[in-house]
């Protein structure tokens, strides 16, 4: 029997470890002072820059970057600080079985100012683009009995050894009658093409000259320096680029007319609507695609159409149904984070509340946002559902670079918020919905609001200091006090801004991490 017994006792303490270890593997741990067992998971934390100090628990302390192991589930506070940085508070949960990410950028609390380039004879900053780090610039170079001369310099940040050239450089020279005046510069938004408005109040004037630009509204492209067309008879002011830049199109009494810019000279009426419709808002994209929201007479929903290049008109949204009342919005208000609820738009389930107005399509992830007079809404084209994004009235600022978020201002409140629509790859921590990180935004007072290229932090300017706010901590940070009104970003570790004083422009670089 014996001999048995000790035959049996090997096989079941092989099955008795290997079970160990498959255990162990999956995350039980045995708290031997209770003599229970525990689930575990893994935080993997990183930090920008590393040698961070963290502190979990008692039990959880150390610097970055480290993948903390044999975490008992729950709910954390992680505390990470560095000297000469920002600390920062996280509340994180750790799940059973599961590996939870954390990637953090740390801001300096002095950040190091350089003034990089002073320009003299400054008109105005006129556009920045900070998808290309750039920023255009007017200068009034001479004036004399007869003219006035300008110029248009492009200044680009962050700049390669191999980008030889001068820094910043002229795009366009220019030159209007002594007695005329630039009314208006509007930029395209690829910054490829103005729009120059000229103004004189004399009833004739000498522009014989061929260098002389006369008074009208001038379409120049900025890439070859050449003036495309003469687009004066155009008297709409609501003219609006497309979104790539290579579009201008506008609304007049018969309907939405569009200029290609590669025929500068043939605007295109697109679009007439039918009797008793009305246009609430319409926009152009890529491909000069232009989609037009209407609504006709009388009718309880508004719909949403596309026009293509060919002028081939398309039902993108045949029928949006709302609510007329912002009592349907008050259960929404009452909670602190927006959580992530989809609904299908008929005239019995819907709910959206207050009739569209506005929209931005976002072509990359598929997705619609829709502003009415109380709320502001989502519509995912995949899955043909509607989505709550902000129950107050709202100013959409713009997609996040990794195309998972969406940053807003909820003016009613008066705070910055955002809304996260997709997970991230390989986080299941990742909550969708979203909330607000900063409160007392003032549109008045702040503005420039831009993500950081990590999709985590939201830079705004605020009476000229700049801020940075970090969507996972609910942080608010003022990282530079004495900083201006516009922000050219500058890779991750520097932001640089445009200060215009006395017709001179300093150029200021701050390395913040």
């Amino acid at each position: 029997m014996k001999n048995f017994l000790s035959k049996l006792a090997v096989p079941l303490l092989v099955i008795i470890a290997t079970l160990l270890v498959i255990y162990y593997a999956k995350g039980y741990r045995i708290n031997f002072l209770d003599n229970t067992v525990v689930q575990t998971g893994i935080l993997h934390l990183e930090t920008e820059p590393n040698r961070a100090n963290y502190w979990l628990s008692e039990d959880f302390t150390g610097r970055t970057p480290r993948i903390i192991s044999s975490i008992p589930a729950g709910e954390y506070t992680l505390d990470i600080w560095l000297d000469e940085y920002h600390g920062i508070k996280y509340d994180i949960e750790i799940f059973a079985q599961r590996s939870t990410p954390l990637s953090v950028f740390l801001f300096k609390k002095e950040p190091v100012k350089e003034i990089i380039e002073e320009i003299e004879e400054v008109v105005t900053t006129v556009h920045i683009d900070n998808s290309t780090n750039s920023a255009l610039i007017l200068t009034e170079k001479e004036e004399d009995q007869t003219q006035k001369d300008y110029e248009i310099l492009k200044y680009q940040a962050n700049t390669r050894f191999w980008q030889l050239g001068n820094n910043p450089s002229a795009l366009f020279t220019f030159s209007i009658d002594i007695n005329s005046e630039i009314e208006d510069l509007s930029v395209s938004t690829n910054g490829k093409n103005i729009i120059l408005s000229i103004t004189n109040q004399l009833e004739e004037i000498d522009t014989q000259e061929d260098e002389i630009l006369p008074p009208g509204k001038h379409l120049i492209s900025l890439d070859t320096q050449t003036v495309l067309a003469d687009i004066s008879d155009i008297t709409e002011e609501k003219m609006k680029w497309s979104h790539d830049g290579e579009t201008l199109v506008w609304k007049d009494e018969q309907g939405i007319n569009k200029l290609n810019l590669k025929e500068p000279n043939l605007p295109t009426l697109v679009y007439t609507p039918l009797e008793n419709t009305e246009i609430l808002h319409y926009d152009s994209y890529t491909n000069g695609e232009i989609y037009v929201l209407l609504k006709a007479e009388d009718s309880p929903y508004v719909s949403l159409s596309r026009v293509s290049e060919d002028l081939e008109k398309t039902s993108l949204i045949e029928k949006i149904y709302y609510q007329n009342e912002e009592r349907f919005l008050e259960n929404w208000k009452e909670k602190e984070t927006i959580s992530y609820q989809t609904f299908t738009n008929s005239p019995q389930s819907t709910l959206f509340v207050g009739q569209p107005k506005e929209f931005l399509i976002s072509k990359e992830s598929q997705k619609i946002i829709f502003k009415t007079q109380f709320a502001a809404y989502m519509y995912d084209i995949a899955e043909d559902k509607y989505i709550l994004i902000n129950p107050y009235e709202t100013e959409i600022l713009d997609f996040s670079p990794n195309g998972e978020k969406l940053a807003f201002l909820s003016l009613e409140n008066e705070k910055l918020g955002f809304f996260r629509f997709e997970k991230e790859i390989g986080n299941y921590s990742t909550k969708l919905g979203g909330g607000y990180t900063t409160d007392y935004i003032n549109k008045e007072d702040c503005s420039d609001f831009i993500w950081h290229q990590n999709s985590q932090n939201i830079y705004y300017t605020c009476e000229g200091s700049l801020y940075v706010t970090d969507i996972k901590a609910d942080s608010n940070i003022n990282i530079v006090r004495e900083f201006g009104e516009k922000i050219l970003l500058e890779g991750k570790d520097k932001v640089t801004t445009l200060v215009e004083n006395d017709n001179v422009l300093n150029i200021i670089e701050f390395t913040i991490n």
